[in-house]
């Protein structure tokens, strides 16, 4: 359960808040639906409704993937409607869902879920925001007795909540544990941007998580008393999406929530956060030794709230090109020979109802601040004084006219809920914000009709009138020491700026993309189909392998995934340093002909868009992208010239170790970031390939040497392609004879390396093994690993998998749940076919510094009752149940399907695995896990680590001087 949405989100809402403390009779009329009364028109495929007791509803039928649904329980309330003394109380509530209701013992909720299906934390979870509570239930099937239970759920959470005083004490060092863990150093900036850009609105004293004073204050009747005000029919919205008719998702609304009739009246919201005061030409700071530095630009206008209709939208399209077209440039001075822009962007919008604010943000190196707030003052005069081209505002168009078709083409394959988004969750933000929800289609034709007329100069104009006032702007400065006489300096630096003139830029006119003709067209040599899988595995005369699979669970769309060389496997040298490097020369170094800036302007508008990435395990270099099937050859085009005229440019490598040198000190700011860096080494015995050293480590890597074997990779390795998506096969095989197919003859198999696949488990260890961190007193953090069998066995491998489960749900219950001490203890697990004779099953907390000794103790509790065969079979049961739930919807998406494809020629690891995996799930037995468990938890196994404030270190434990 997190306390907010993202905080990029958060800075992106648009809610309205009121006067605060302003009272909102409870029996005033609340507003209908967006779409009534707006001239946009709302996706028909959504249907919206009201019962006669006031309770809300959106319902959808959607397919993808079949068999699923999604529910979710709005309340609207959140933090914006405690009172004074109630801090945090909104998210306290949202706990206390899971810890017993009248129908419900605590704790059976989760218990229940599992049995049916549902994963704790990835199918049940919540939220709370500014303005709503969300409870949220994926469902793995959509069968009336899981839709009953998943229902009565969601009824018992808005009436029936026991609230139990011993509970809610329970609950409350989870809140904490969770305050602690989210208490970051960007989580901490963006509070004092945020307090610097809303004075006197009180926003950020309202944030949902509260403070700790606040929650360790709150009494269960504050609670209870919440609960009761706000909890009624009138302020609920209830979605369902998934794959069933409109009709029965109606039908389960009207059969749960038809009868709820609260006893009470509701009480009134009391907006705790309004309107914020205009403070033109402040200037502030936040200092921190581990902040990634930057300086920023802004100014304030008063909060107005808008209509959502297609005037309004039309208006915040123009702004925010106008913001688009800046933020490229400062993209293009980025890359500049020795410049001081490390990044740059421009933002505008409303911040939760108190301001609206326009903002340019560079960041660099702590000691280029004064010249880059020089560069924001004059791009921003620049922009001002010249405004923008119709060349680069038609750049801007046709990048979001892509997106747009893009969105149209998917419609109808939009999934219900994914990790990042989904179309419940687009519901919810739409009602949220006053927001209509238009079908992709209509947004496309919107767009159309808005952007049709759009000029250079209605940009240009609406962009002065975003900055207006922008002579005395605000100024904010992330800094690793504070500076001295802030004011001053920039007054200074601004006044010096000011008499520097500024030209018009010049055009970069059009580009050709240089790579379409790669010589005669490849001869296929072999084509097999596979009935089973409904997929063909080709193999070119020069030894490209092709694997091709027709799908539609994205309409319209392509993803193609070479697999070449053989990954960091292959390295000269065992050397993390090196292989960031050589990662970053294959991403910024472009192409031969083509520079990283000039291939986004050739792909500008395509739809193509292209990762490329090898890991520090991996055994190939992995092209990927993803484009509309019409821009297929591009596609082709683009992946295969990384294969015959790869970049590598110098410049590319010193703007990575320039950009190096701001990021990594951020590692010491938090528990984790130190774990990143230290315990993957660690874990593997002191291989370098893992986790990283300091600083010089990574600028001491030589491009030369990174190139060199780079381009030997690429331009000589083995390739094995895989093309999913809603293409003809036939087609396919022609675009990639003509490509991939016409290149140099590669090997038929990529390389052996045993000694680079031989990784080793360090010894036990009784006493922790200790690093520090320079982050917030209170953070700590436990991890303990266990040696498990290696990955090149399936079917023990799903056994891994169930106990991995059945070990999580364990923490959750004797760590989380019965003593409050983590927030949320998390169990991770790696074996790789690839390194035989190693894999960990590891259990990651984050602590207070002081409990960790304790936490550990329970750790090892749960590790000997499981070693000792505890395990019943309700238990196991609950583990196994949401693995198998998720096999049939796991396979309806692209991504599956590479996994399964991606090495058929060339190993078959994914397709032994699809074709046995539902019967081997079936097939793992309450036995199987138990001997698991004794043989991965025997004494004396366990690597323990720890990760203390460096303050407070001291005794604890091992340091890691010498480990390895």
């Amino acid at each position: 359960m997190s306390p907010s949405r993202s905080l990029a989100a958060l800075l992106a809402a648009t809610t309205m808040l009121t006067a605060p403390a302003l009272a909102q009779d409870a029996s005033a009329e609340r507003p209908g639906f967006a779409h009534i009364g707006s001239d946009l028109p709302h996706d028909p495929r959504i249907h919206y409704g009201e019962l006669d007791n006031g309770v809300r509803y959106a319902v959808m039928q959607n397919d993808s993937p079949s068999g699923t649904a999604s529910i979710r329980l709005r309340i609207a309330a959140g933090s914006l409607a405690e009172a004074e003394g109630e801090g945090g109380i909104a998210h306290y509530l949202e706990h206390m869902a899971f810890n017993g209701s009248e129908n419900f013992e605590e704790g059976e909720m989760v218990r229940t879920l599992e049995r049916h299906g549902l994963s704790f934390g990835g199918d049940t979870n919540a939220h709370t925001s500014f303005d709503e509570t969300v409870y949220k239930l994926n469902l793995p099937n959509t069968d009336e007795d899981t839709f009953d239970v998943a229902m009565m759920l969601m009824r018992e959470t808005a009436e029936y909540l026991t609230l139990a005083d011993e509970a809610i004490d329970r609950e409350r060092g989870i809140i904490l544990s969770e305050m602690r863990s989210r208490n970051t150093l960007q989580y901490r900036e963006i509070l004092a941007n945020w307090a610097f850009l809303t004075p006197q609105s009180g926003l950020v004293e309202s944030m949902p998580i509260g403070t700790h004073d606040s929650v360790s204050g709150l009494t269960s009747e504050q609670i209870r008393g919440f609960y009761h005000t706000h909890y009624h029919p009138e302020r609920a919205f209830v979605v369902i999406v998934g794959d069933l008719p409109v009709e029965r998702a109606q039908a389960y609304v009207e059969q749960w929530f038809g009868d709820w009739e609260s006893p009470r009246e509701p009480g009134p919201i009391v907006r705790t956060s309004g309107p914020s005061t205009m403070t033109p030409g402040a200037v502030a700071q936040f200092a921190d030794p581990d902040v990634m530095p930057s300086v920023s630009i802004a100014v304030q206008h008063p909060y107005a709230d808008e209509p959502d209709n297609a005037a309004t939208r039309r208006q915040t399209l123009v702004e925010q090109l106008g913001n688009r077209i800046l933020s490229r440039r400062f993209r293009v001075l980025s890359h500049e020979p020795d410049a001081t822009v490390q990044r740059g962007f421009v933002r505008s919008g409303k911040l939760q109802g108190s301001v609206e604010t326009a903002t340019i943000e560079i960041g660099g190196h702590q000691e280029n601040w004064p010249a880059n707030l020089a560069i924001a003052e004059q791009e921003l005069r620049r922009a001002l004084e010249h405004g923008f081209s119709e060349a680069e505002l038609e750049r801007e168009l046709v990048e979001l006219r892509a997106h747009y078709e893009s969105e149209a083409d998917a419609a109808d394959s939009a999934e219900t809920h994914s990790r990042f988004g989904g179309l419940t969750r687009e519901i919810i933000q739409a009602y949220d914000s006053d927001r209509v929800m238009m079908h992709p289609a209509d947004q496309l034709a919107w767009f159309e009709t808005a952007s049709q007329d759009v000029t250079a100069e209605e940009v240009t104009e609406a962009f002065r009138a975003n900055w207006t006032g922008y002579e005395n702007p605000l100024v904010f400065l992330s800094t690793t020491q504070e500076v001295e006489d802030l004011e001053t300096q920039v007054a200074n630096i601004l006044a010096e700026s000011r008499a520097v003139a500024v030209e018009a830029p010049e055009d970069d006119g059009d580009l050709e993309f240089a790579y379409t003709d790669f010589g005669e067209p490849g001869t296929v040599v072999s084509d097999v189909t596979l009935d089973e899988e409904d997929a063909r595995l080709v193999r070119f005369a020069n030894n490209v392998h092709l694997n091709i699979k027709r799908t539609d669970f994205t309409e319209g769309e392509v993803q193609i995934v070479a697999r070449v060389g053989d990954g960091a496997l292959s390295l000269p040298r065992r050397d993390e340093g090196l292989r960031r490097l050589a990662l970053n020369l294959l991403n910024s170094g472009g192409l031969e002909a083509h520079t990283s800036l000039e291939l986004d302007r050739i792909l500008a508008g395509s739809g193509i868009g292209s990762r490329l990435f090898f890991a520090e395990d991996s055994s190939s270099i992995r092209l990927s992208g993803t484009a509309p099937v019409d821009r297929m050859p591009d596609l082709l085009n683009l992946l295969t010239a990384y294969t015959t005229a790869p970049g590598m440019r110098e410049d590319a490598g010193e703007r990575y170790k320039d950009r190096l040198s701001t990021w990594y000190p951020t590692h010491d700011s938090t528990p984790m970031g130190v774990a990143n860096r230290e315990i993957p080494r660690l874990i593997r015995s002191g291989d370098r390939r893992f986790g990283f050293d300091d600083l010089d480590n990574f600028l001491d890597a030589d491009h030369a040497e990174a190139a060199a074997w780079l381009e030997e990779q690429l331009t000589r390795g083995a390739i094995e392609l895989t093309v999913i998506g809603d293409v003809d096969p036939d087609a396919v095989i022609a675009e990639v004879a003509r490509t991939f197919g016409a290149v140099n003859t590669r090997p038929e198999a990529r390389g052996s390396y045993p000694e680079q696949t031989a990784l080793v488990f360090p010894d036990g260890n009784e006493t922790p093994v200790t690093f520090t961190h320079t982050g917030e007193a209170d953070q700590a953090l436990l991890r303990v690993y266990w040696p498990t069998p290696d990955g090149t066995d399936l079917q023990t491998g799903r056994a891994m998998r169930v106990l991995r489960g059945l070990v999580r749900n364990r923490m959750v219950d004797e760590i989380r749940e019965r003593t409050g001490a983590a927030y949320s203890p998390g169990v991770g697990m790696y074996s790789d076919p690839e390194f035989p004779g190693y894999g960990y099953i590891f259990v990651h907390l984050e602590l207070e510094p002081e409990g960790v000794p304790g936490v550990l103790e329970q750790v090892d509790m749960v590790a000997s009752e499981l070693r000792t065969g505890s395990i019943g079979e309700d238990e196991f049961q609950r583990a196994l149940r949401p693995i198998v739930g998720d096999l049939e919807s796991s396979t309806q998406s692209n991504g599956y399907w590479d996994y399964v494809l991606s090495d058929a020629q060339s190993g078959g690891w994914g397709l032994d695995d699809h074709r046995t995996r539902a019967s081997g799930y079936e097939a793992v037995t309450l036995e199987d896990v138990q001997e698991l468990a004794r043989q991965v938890f025997a004494e004396g196994n366990a690597v323990r680590v720890q990760i203390l404030p460096e303050d407070t270190a001291g005794d604890a434990g091992d340091s890691a001087d010498g480990v390895y």
